[in-house]
């Protein structure tokens, strides 16, 4: 219950009447009664909040007014005020996705004492209980209505939901998602089809990712229209309808900690961190590099890739390698790595070895037992550049050029689909010289070519 003794007591004046609040200029000895009788205040209205609450978390507010004075309209969007001592504010984050539809008068008993819809009587004394709710006449109360001496009025707050945005969870491969706290106590569960955040739409609302709902180990992927993940949704911000309405959307998430790949951009990400894992849309059927900057080709790889039968096209990887290096797509492959149905094709590595000598392979350094594979195919070319007095370590050779750390290429059973007419190409640089746009650049000679062809 809300004990009266915490009830905040304002007391408003307007027009010709002047303003005293309780707490403003009196001391602590001085009583209620003290109060009213002193300044006259003959008139009283009591606010209830059946949802929400004021600015003071309370869900009553007493206040008190001269005799021909107007009650005052408390509202969420302002401080209403007198202009003097007294104010009050419903807290408008307390009724986030409603709107106030106005003031009404209570249902009373013979006595006009207030009724609770369960047919008990308000207790003054006993104050507010939270576990019910006043019961509301279809009568709006008029704030025009000037106050008799002696009148006590009772009004309560009605609402009018607001149009909002209700996404519902869809858990892709598992039965459910517990949040929990910092200390592992499961404070939510949630399964395919509960609905897992609701916002309000009375201002626009923008993408909110992964923030719809936070629970470690598991990952958000996307928002769709439908229970099915068929079709995504991306019309966002999402706005403020002309009328009235939900709009209900489907946030699917998956078991584990994952990377979302989309678009060229998540295809960059993957080549700066080989020890996450990634997860193609399954939406996205092809992507094309064409327009990504080169990117750097990984030094090592124990993540997982999900392509979801994607089709990376046009990725341009570059790398540098100095004396006594090894260099390749993917570097030291660990035994934790997986790639699954994923197509890279017409993929361009490109390799300057500028020290020394050095190893280059198309896919990896070395390959630890453990790594799976499964529907990965992927062809292009790889082009190794040998600046000025730099070699190659190893012995070349068109079986050697795939995989690190096998004698041949022939010696890997990687279940790894290279393309027919993948091709390494040895070009040696000489000549480094000034061009007609006076640009420094090398000669480039291409030493030797290496052609896969396929061993069925």
């Amino acid at each position: 219950m809300i004990k009266k003794r915490y009830k905040l007591i304002l007391i408003s004046f307007f027009a010709v009447a002047a303003a005293v609040c309780l707490f403003a200029g009196c001391k602590l000895s001085t009583s209620l009664d003290d109060v009213v009788n002193k300044y006259n205040l003959e008139c009283r209205v009591t606010y209830f909040l059946n949802e929400g609450y004021f600015e003071n978390e309370g869900k009553i507010k007493e206040m008190y007014y001269t005799a021909n004075s107007r009650p005052l309209k408390i509202t969420t969007e302002t401080l209403a005020s007198n202009g003097g001592s007294g104010s009050a504010q419903i807290n408008p984050d307390s009724r986030r996705g409603y709107k106030l539809s106005g003031w009404y008068e209570v249902e009373t008993n013979s006595e006009g004492i207030p009724l609770y819809t369960d047919g008990t009587a308000y207790d003054e004394e006993a104050g507010f209980e939270a576990s019910k709710t006043i019961s509301i006449t279809d009568k709006l109360y008029d704030f025009n209505t000037v106050l008799q001496k002696g009148d006590h009025h009772y009004v309560c707050a009605k609402w009018e939901k607001l149009s909002s945005l209700k996404v519902h969870l869809i858990c892709d491969g598992f039965d459910k998602i517990d949040v929990k706290d910092n200390d592992g106590n499961v404070t939510a569960s949630y399964k395919t089809g509960d609905l897992i955040k609701e916002y309000p739409l009375d201002i626009n609302v923008s993408n909110p990712g992964s923030g719809v709902l936070s629970a470690k180990g598991f990952s958000f992927v996307s928002f769709y229209k439908d229970l099915e993940a068929t079709e995504r949704f991306t019309d966002w911000p999402v706005k403020v309808p002309e009328t009235v309405q939900e709009i209900t959307i489907y946030a699917k998430y998956i078991e584990g900690t994952w990377e979302i790949v989309e678009n060229s951009s998540g295809v960059a990400k993957m080549f700066q961190n080989g020890f996450n894992n990634y997860y193609f849309l399954p939406e996205v059927n092809e992507i094309d590099c064409s327009n990504l900057p080169s990117v750097n080709a990984l030094a090592l790889f124990e993540g997982e890739i999900n392509g979801n039968g994607c089709t990376v096209k046009n990725l341009k990887i570059t790398g540098t390698i100095g004396n006594g290096g090894t260099g390749s797509l993917f570097g030291a492959i660990g035994s934790t790595a997986k790639i699954n149905d994923i197509t890279f094709e017409d993929i361009d590595v490109t390799y300057t070895v500028n020290r020394g000598s050095a190893n280059i392979y198309f896919i990896c350094n070395s390959l630890a037992a453990g790594a799976t594979f499964n529907n990965f195919t992927i062809g292009g070319t790889v082009n190794v550049k040998l600046q000025p007095n730099c070699e190659l370590e190893r012995e070349s050779g068109e079986t050697h050029w795939i995989y690190g750390g096998f004698a041949n290429d022939a010696d890997c059973n990687a279940n790894i689909n290279i393309t027919d007419g993948t091709c390494y190409n040895v070009i040696r640089l000489s000549n480094y010289h000034a061009n007609e746009n006076n640009e420094w650049v090398y000669d480039e000679t291409v030493e030797q070519t290496y052609t896969y062809k396929s061993k069925q």
